[in-house]
């Protein structure tokens, strides 16, 4: 049976994925994010607006080492950001997540449509 997951986005990301544009998320493969499965929910819900949700369903995971990894893997315009490079966005990414946690848990790829 699948299951439903919540996780929360800001504005932009939260933009992109209800517009169709982000086709995937990147988090730490941490404790929450090893409970997904292919074929279950997310609600998305924006950071700032807690009545603006979006449900999408995992259609594929990928595990990686690191976010370096991860974001080499697939073209740009997949995260929703078709002229960044690899090193832009695992600079932003480590605003959201340490390096602690990247060592700790590793990065997953979770494709969502």
């Amino acid at each position: 049976m699948n299951k439903q997951h919540n996780m929360k986005l800001y504005e932009k990301p939260f933009n992109l994925v209800q517009d169709g544009i982000k086709k995937i998320e990147v988090r730490c493969y941490d404790e929450k994010r090893r409970q997904l499965k292919v074929g279950d929910t997310i609600v998305f819900t924006h950071y700032d607006d807690a009545q603006k949700t979006i449900r999408v369903t995992i259609r594929d995971m990928q595990v990686f080492a690191t976010f370096r990894e991860l974001y080499s893997s697939f073209p740009m315009n997949m995260f929703g950001h078709p002229d960044s490079n690899v090193d832009e966005m695992v600079a932003a990414v480590y605003d959201i997540y340490s390096k602690e946690q990247e060592r700790q848990y590793g990065a997953i790829a979770i494709i969502i449509e």
